[in-house]
């Protein structure tokens, strides 16, 4: 093999390890991530990210028709349009984790993105916020290092059904066919068209509670 063709191939292996780095809800190579809850319960976490949005309201019902307890990422700028639903996911005993403030790729901005998105929701519910989720999963050295001087853990996934543009039955069958200890389900509420999630939710809970599965916030 010649040098530029071992060169060429080196070049794509880095790039390969990079885009993995920068986008895998599992890889540490920039900072430590928690994409499952270490457990030996048969235990789940439901999360939603991008609201509050058009849905949020209707999945708090059956959250709480079902007694369940979620995690929702929230997004700043869509707190200021809508800071009553906020409140209501607090009173109603859910944990909040940041989303940041306006749902970029944080490769810059990442202090205001956070530091503002975390201060608008401890003043709005009185809530320690101790949970962060990047965007897209995205995130670089600066963004985990940034999370952490704000007393942040940073979160992903371990089941990501890609609701948000699947319908009711792939959903539904993605989450119970890939069921398992301490898994941390990404769902969304936000911002609109999510009805397809919220078809889908009554149905989820059902049938992980039927496989022996019980839900928790993350905390």
């Amino acid at each position: 093999m010649s040098s530029k063709s071992k060169f060429v191939l080196f070049f794509f292996f880095f790039l390969l390890v990079l885009i993995y780095s920068l986008f895998s809800p599992y890889s540490q190579i920039f900072g430590k991530v928690t994409h499952t809850i270490n457990t030996d319960e048969n235990v789940i976490y439901l999360t939603f990210d991008d609201g509050p949005g058009t849905e949020t309201n209707a999945i708090l019902n059956i959250l709480k028709e079902k007694n369940v307890k979620a995690t929702f990422f929230v997004v700043g700028e869509r707190i200021y349009k809508d800071p009553e639903t906020l409140i209501r996911i607090a009173q109603e005993g859910h944990t909040m984790g940041i989303h940041s403030m306006s749902h970029p790729y944080l490769y810059k901005n990442n202090y205001y993105e956070l530091s503002e998105t975390k201060k608008l929701i401890e003043e709005l519910t009185n809530t320690e916020v101790k949970f962060f989720r990047p965007p897209y999963g995205f995130r670089t050295w600066q963004t985990i290092s940034t999370a952490k001087s704000l007393g942040l853990e940073t979160v992903t996934w371990s089941s990501f059904p890609l609701d948000y543009i699947k319908e009711k039955n792939d959903i539904l069958n993605y989450v119970i066919s890939n069921l398992g200890k301490g898994q941390i389900i990404c769902l969304h509420d936000g911002p609109t068209n999510r009805q397809n999630t919220l078809f889908a939710l009554s149905e989820l809970i059902d049938q992980s509670r039927a496989n022996g599965y019980q839900f928790e916030k993350l905390k």
